[in-house]
């Protein structure tokens, strides 16, 4: 069977998921490549979704999002840096490769006759075989074995074939007990860890604890109180040997996320500055402390990066992201020829990407958190021998960072905020090992014994309040007074919105224990509206111009709240619509705007509430994040993979860009009101609120913490609430049984 090709400027090797252009390397998991396969082999014609099924799936049922998201990964990957399309979408109709293709040797291509056994079935029969099953392929070669062995000396004595027999027996007999006690002993559950032991006291936050290779030093990230920048730091795990804490960096710098060199004499660590991110190592003899060295830049924005180095010590393991909208991949780099080869592959997914890594102790297997919905987390397997990708859990909600059991068989995660789980790679089971009062972060295991450390710490997101005015001149606006606390609780409060008539405001908070929907009425009382216990993550709110209903998402579904009689109900959802995001009003109040990436590419929509739910497309170049103008004549909205604010004409069908420093991660943050814009900037070095006052240059009106994206704005354009973060406190403790 051929299985290079060259599609779209890419040559294509099958064999080992991997696709290369213009020195660039990608690996692509197996069951892209299985699609990609089938569709170079029938270049040209369309093929329907029953089709890739049939063939590529093997028959299996999946749901449509599994293919658009394979398509998807396969038409960002292959048109990146073209403007030729790959893939073409024949509506109702499937999908078609239009590129040329061209086998690049003389072999035929596959035939449908050769097709009758699915592409996908290897991978499949791959993973079905278990050990158990090992041990019978043991007693079927065994007794293959045998008879010809019989068979070729049938005139020798009889003895002879009792002792080949009580031999084989014997060994196989051995085979399976070393067998079951091998499996057995991955199966057995990991003790409970119930010693507390407080490992750092310093005044400030930590986070990214680490072992060395040896377990004897543990190295993190530590931030002084009062200051905004991060240093790595270092500290043997025995007390009795050394108590003391080494500062391994200094100056005005975000230094996070460090991995130990397999011989412990060295400690990579990522270092963000503003726009820049760079990754770094320092040598640690534990007398002298020499200064940093650079290694390769790894973009640009400062998100949950996160860094490992390999087994062989040649090469470091790094998630990162070249922008604020694109989602994180992971990189393998090597620091013997300083060649980069993407490992992961996140274009297509709504969310964050792959962030969060851990390498397995021993070396052969990367674990890694993919964000696909702003928050929803997976977790994932890659092979590091053979590069293939296994998805493992899925519905991870907010899950920050994974570790290993000592001896790789278990996978280490933290669930419900303040309890360890342990997954069992072996049986898929799970686990609770460790419970806290607070919540658990940035869990880390001893490579040597039974031992996790843990980040733990008190942080708080209130919702304060600015007064705001605009200058007699009209072209500019300033702050009044100092701002004020506006919604404070121990818990989270966020995502704040005002009303459209009043300056009551709806907001999200955490205060009871789950995700609600809380209302705080103009004298200051505050109230819930929803109660919520499927876990759902509400991530928009939005006022009808009655003031009535909220509107917001989750799961792909679109619900009102009835503030007043405060019950959900949900007004649309659909099979067909694998992703329904961000929805809004139109000023009427009869339609609702909602962005979703049903074809491909994200697009706004227009649901007509009051003829019966009937949908429409409205924009084609790109949308996300809609609000229609007050005489219902434009739409303003922002796009998922280009930043800037648009504006669209509903009746010339054409479109402008209104400003550019503004990106989708601020989908909760602007607003269009008159002949002024409010909005979050995506400027990293200056981040803030600005205002584009009637057409006058941009201001910054007052500066913002940069994770924060989203606020209110009342109905006046005189108040503005924004969610707070408060400094925070925490420290690493050390559980072991």
């Amino acid at each position: 069977m051929n299985k290079r090709f060259r599609v779209g400027g890419w040559v294509v090797d099958y064999s080992g998921n991997h696709l290369s252009k213009d020195g660039q390397s990608i690996r692509v998991e197996p069951l892209a490549m299985d699609t990609l396969l089938y569709f170079a082999q029938h270049q040209g014609e369309v093929i329907s979704r029953d089709e890739l099924i049939d063939k590529v799936w093997g028959g299996k049922i999946v749901g449509d999002h599994a293919i658009y998201r394979i398509i998807n990964l396969l038409r960002k990957t292959l048109e990146q840096g073209s403007s030729e399309p790959i893939f073409a979408t024949v509506r109702k109709k499937g999908y078609q490769l239009v590129a040329p293709v061209e086998f690049l040797n003389t072999e035929p291509a596959i035939s449908n006759d050769e097709l009758v056994t699915p592409i996908i079935q290897k991978h499949v029969e791959a993973k079905l075989v278990s050990h158990k099953d090992s041990a019978t392929e043991s007693i079927e070669a065994a007794s293959l074995e045998s008879s010809s062995v019989s068979d070729s000396i049938s005139e020798t004595p009889k003895t002879f074939s009792i002792n080949f027999y009580l031999i084989a027996s014997i060994l196989l007999s051995i085979a399976l007990i070393s067998t079951y006690f091998y499996w057995s002993k991955d199966s057995q559950p990991m003790s409970e860890l119930t010693k507390v032991r407080p490992f750092t006291n310093l005044l400030g936050e930590e986070k990214h604890p680490v072992y060395s290779k040896d377990g004897e030093w543990l190295a993190f990230s530590h931030r002084p109180a009062a200051s905004q920048y991060w240093h790595i730091y270092v500290k043997a795990v025995d007390p009795v040997s050394d108590s003391s804490v080494i500062k391994l960096t200094d100056g005005e710098y975000i230094d996070e996320a460090p991995a130990w060199s397999p011989d412990g004499n060295q400690i990579a660590f990522f270092r963000h500055q503003p726009g820049k991110c760079t990754i770094m190592t320092i040598k640690f003899d534990r007398k002298t402390i020499d200064s940093p060295k650079e290694i390769t830049d790894c973009g640009g924005p400062a998100q949950l990066n996160d860094l490992a180095w390999s087994a062989s010590g040649d090469e470091l393991i790094f998630s990162s992201s070249r922008s604020d909208i694109e989602p994180s991949k992971i990189y393998q780099f090597s620091l013997v020829s300083g060649r980069l080869t993407q490992l992961t592959n996140s274009a297509t997914i709504k969310g964050k990407g792959d962030l969060k890594l851990a390498l397995s102790p021993d070396g052969t297997k990367l674990a890694y958190l993919r964000d696909v919905d702003w928050g929803n987390s997976e977790l994932h397997l890659l092979d590091l021998e053979s590069f293939e990708s296994e998805l493992l859990i899925e519905n991870l909600e907010r899950l920050k960072s994974v570790t290993w059991s000592k001896d790789s068989s278990k996978i280490i995660y933290v669930s419900d905020y303040n309890q360890l789980m342990a997954y069992s790679l072996r049986d898929g089971t799970h686990q609770t090992i460790a419970r806290n009062v607070q919540r658990i972060h940035s869990p880390n295991s001893s490579p040597v014994k039974d031992e996790v450390a843990i980040v733990v710490g008190q942080s708080a997101i209130d919702i304060w309040q600015q007064n705001i005015q605009e200058t007699e001149s009209g072209d500019k606006w300033e702050l009044l007074d100092a701002p004020n606390s506006f919604i404070s609780s121990s818990a989270i409060d966020y995502f704040p919105v005002y009303a459209n008539n009043s300056n009551k405001a709806a907001f999200v908070s955490l205060r009871s224990g789950d995700i609600q929907v809380w209302i705080r009425e103009e004298q200051g009382k505050e109230y819930p509206v929803t109660n919520f216990k499927d876990g759902r993550s509400i991530n928009r709110l939005r006022w009808s111009p009655d003031d009535r209903y909220l509107l917001s998402e989750s799961n792909n579904q679109i619900f009102t709240i009835d503030t007043k009689l405060k019950n959900a109900e949900i007004l649309f959802s659909d099979d067909e619509w694998p992703t329904v995001e961000v929805p809004s009003w139109s000023a009427d109040g009869k339609s609702i705007y909602f962005s979703s990436d049903k074809d491909g590419e994200w697009q706004i929509f227009r649901l007509s509430v009051s003829s019966g739910n009937v949908v429409e497309q409205i924009t084609s170049l790109g949308g996300y994040s809609a609000q229609e103008s007050e005489n219902g004549e434009f739409l303003y909205y922002l796009k998922y993979h280009k930043p800037g604010l648009w504006k669209y004409s509903l009746t010339e069908k054409t479109e402008e860009l209104l400003q550019e420093d503004i990106d989708v991660y601020s989908h909760n943050g602007w607003y269009v009101r008159g002949d002024n814009i409010f909005y979050v900037t995506n400027n990293v070095e200056a981040p803030g609120l600005y205002v584009k006052a009637k057409g006058a240059s941009v201001e910054r009106l007052m500066p913002l913490n940069p994770f924060i994206r989203a606020f209110g704005l009342s109905p006046n354009n005189d108040r503005v609430i924004y969610p707070k973060m408060f400094e925070s406190e925490s420290s690493i403790l050390l559980l072991s049984p």
